[in-house]
């Protein structure tokens, strides 16, 4: 059984800073054990079942961390000698597995070396009955949401809605540049939190032909509201296991709660959704910005967040379990392979909008208002940053 060829949550931990001690954290030491390889199994059963579906997005193309512990080797030796033995793995079609030629290593020391590649259906079992010595020096763990999350992830949002992150407004700037209008006024920079996330291979080049940005932006959305949240559910090992009464952390409860939340909202009779259609539809916007890289980011700035929020009378908390629920929807999407905090500055006009060319005139004296600006940056810099910015 390839569980067996797996590293267990202490040796995963050595190789990558993750959210998973958290996430699989508070139970005693063989409950945990057990807990990480169901997770793993569960993982696995997941390719297996979607094997009908050999989209580029399906889930039965899954990721996986390979380890190579082969002595004598270097890291780029033991690399050639994991793919070898992938390709020449008898039952293995091409295209069933995909490298991270573009990726290099995730992890390189004398004993060990590492890397990420996106398997279909059984390849991996495969490969372990079809070169059986590999069981000696090789591991395969399928990578799952904790494992995608660098370490931190949740306690960065987490003081940036608690606002216990200062410095969120970082400049103001009265009176006009050489790129304003003549009705500008006031402007403010402030930082946004965002995350930097990672395509898994085969995602932009699958089966060798590259695949646009549109179409992977739209497999990201579609993945992210498909079934009102019950695409998230169906393949997260967090909610099977909460709903099916088995043992599990409160960590593993928090993130199915927040999805459970988002997929109980839709409204029975029209079948709208206010996070996924107002908040994440309307306000955010999905777009590769690189090679292996995707923005998934909020247009609204805080001010403007906040009224779109009582016009809709929905609350602070409402919208906070909203992001709760991309953040665990993108780490459960088997197209992406990493995620981590990122920060960037945002310009805003002095009355916290976003829309620079319609900016407030400035006034009488010169400014937009000292009282004005002071409470603008007090907000900023003490009340949750929702203009989350995801980079995959």
């Amino acid at each position: 059984e390839t569980l067996y060829y797996a590293l267990s949550l202490n040796e995963w931990n050595a190789v990558r800073s993750t959210e998973s001690p958290q996430d699989f954290g508070g139970l005693g030491g063989e409950e945990t054990d057990d807990l990480w390889t169901d997770a793993a199994r569960f993982e696995y059963q997941i390719a297996m079942n979607h094997s009908d579906d050999k989209s580029s997005s399906s889930a039965a193309y899954h990721p996986y961390v390979v380890c190579s512990l082969r002595e004598g080797l270097s890291g780029a030796e033991r690399e050639r000698d994991v793919v070898s033995l992938f390709n020449s793995t008898p039952g293995v079609e091409a295209g069933d597995d995909y490298q991270a030629a573009r990726y290099g290593l995730m992890h390189n020391t004398d004993r060990m070396s590492c890397l990420v590649m996106r398997a279909y259906n059984d390849t991996i079992w495969r490969v372990f009955e079809g070169n059986p010595e590999s069981a000696s020096y090789m591991t395969v763990n399928p990578v799952h949401p904790s494992m995608k999350m660098v370490a931190q992830t949740v306690n960065v949002v987490r003081a940036r809605f608690a606002g216990n992150d200062p410095g969120d407004a970082v400049s103001i700037s009265s009176g006009l540049d050489a790129q304003a209008t003549s009705s500008a006024g006031g402007r403010i920079k402030v930082h946004t939190l965002g995350l930097r996330a990672l395509l898994c291979p085969g995602v932009a080049d699958f089966g060798g032909e590259d695949v646009t940005g549109g179409v992977i932006e739209g497999q990201v959305w579609d993945f992210v509201a498909g079934g009102g949240g019950r695409n998230v559910q169906e393949l997260s090992f967090y909610s099977h296991r909460v709903d099916g009464g088995g043992v599990h952390t409160d960590r593993m409860e928090w993130w199915a709660s927040s999805t459970e939340a988002v997929v109980a909202s839709t409204d029975e009779e029209d079948g709208t959704n206010f996070c996924l259609d107002s908040v994440l539809r309307d306000t955010w916007t999905f777009s590769l910005s690189g090679d292996l890289t995707l923005s998934v980011f909020s247009d609204q700035s805080e001010v403007e967040a906040d009224a779109m929020l009582a016009e809709a009378g929905r609350t602070r908390d409402e919208y906070e379990t909203c992001v709760w629920y991309l953040l665990a929807a993108l780490a459960v999407d088997p197209q992406i392979c990493s995620i981590e905090p990122e920060s960037r500055v945002k310009v805003l006009c002095a009355d916290g909008t976003s829309d620079l060319s319609r900016c407030p005139l400035e006034s009488s004296t010169g400014g937009p208002g000292a009282s004005g600006l002071i409470a603008l940056m007090t907000t900023l810099a003490t009340t949750a940053v929702v203009s989350l910015v995801v980079m995959i």
